[in-house]
C-alpha cells in the first residue's frame, strides 16, 4: 500500500475537524437559542477565527474574510441562521396543537423583544428568503434545505465580499463564490506549502513589507 504524508492533508483534517468538533459540539441546539445580541454572536466568532487561524497557522492579524473566503467556510452567524431556519421549517409542519407552534404563534400574536419569532424574521430578510410561512410548510425537509443552502451561501459570500472592502489585505484577489480554494485541496502541495500560500495571498508571510513592525505573534490573543 502506497504511504500517504499525514502532514499533507492537515489543512483539511482541521477543517473537518473545525465541523465535526467546534460547530457541532460548542453550537449544540444554537437553532433555539434566542435574545443573542451581536456582541455574543462576535465573541463566537472571534474563538472560530482563532481556530482558523490555528489551522493555517497565520498572525492574529490577518483579515477574517480571508480565512472564511480561503476555505469556503462560513461565518457562526449564518450556521445559526441556517439552523433556526430549518427549525422554524419543523415548527411550521407540526399540528397547531403541539406545544412548540403553540408557542410560536403566540410569540407572533403579541411579540416581544428577542422573541424567537423576530429573531427567525429577521434570519429570512437578512439572506433574502422571500417565503410566506404557508410556503414554507408545503415543502418537503429536504426541498426547503435545498433552498436554504443556496440562500445562505449567498448571503454569507455577500457578508465577507462587503467587510473585504474595509481591509487592504482582502481586496487583491478577487472571488466569484465561496468555496475552498483550490490549492488548499491539492495533493501535489504539502500542508506547509498550502499555508505557505495562504500567507502569500492574504499578504500575511513574514517580511516587513506586509506588518507595520518586523515579527508578529502568530497567536490570535485568545489562544493565549
Amino acid at each position: 500500500m502506497r504511504e500517504v504524508p499525514l502532514g499533507q492533508y492537515w489543512v483539511q483534517a482541521g477543517l473537518k475537524l473545525r465541523n465535526a468538533m467546534f460547530l457541532n459540539e460548542i453550537l449544540t441546539n444554537s437553532e433555539v437559542w434566542h435574545g443573542m445580541k451581536d456582541k455574543d454572536m462576535d465573541k463566537l466568532e472571534q474563538v472560530d477565527e482563532c481556530l482558523l487561524r490555528g489551522i493555517l497557522e497565520t498572525p492574529s492579524k490577518t483579515p477574517k474574510e480571508a480565512l472564511y473566503l480561503e476555505t469556503g467556510t462560513q461565518p457562526i452567524r449564518f450556521i445559526i441562521k441556517t439552523r433556526r431556519l430549518g427549525y422554524l421549517h419543523h415548527i411550521l409542519t407540526r399540528k397547531d396543537s403541539e406545544l412548540i407552534s403553540r408557542i410560536f404563534y403566540a410569540q407572533k400574536r403579541k411579540p416581544v423583544k428577542n422573541d424567537w419569532s423576530l429573531t427567525v424574521q429577521n434570519d429570512q430578510d437578512e439572506i433574502n428568503l422571500n417565503m410566506t410561512e404557508e410556503s414554507i410548510a408545503k415543502l418537503k425537509k429536504h426541498s426547503f434545505k435545498k433552498i436554504l443552502k443556496v440562500k445562505i451561501k449567498n448571503a454569507a459570500f455577500n457578508y465577507l465580499k462587503d467587510n473585504a472592502k474595509k481591509h487592504s489585505k482582502a481586496l487583491k484577489i478577487q472571488y466569484d463564490k465561496l468555496i475552498i480554494q483550490d490549492y488548499l485541496t491539492d495533493k501535489r502541495f504539502s500542508s506547509e506549502e498550502k499555508i505557505l500560500l495562504f500567507k502569500l495571498r492574504s499578504s500575511m508571510d513574514d517580511v516587513k513589507l506586509n506588518f507595520n513592525s518586523m515579527y508578529t505573534d502568530l497567536t490570535c490573543d485568545l489562544c493565549n
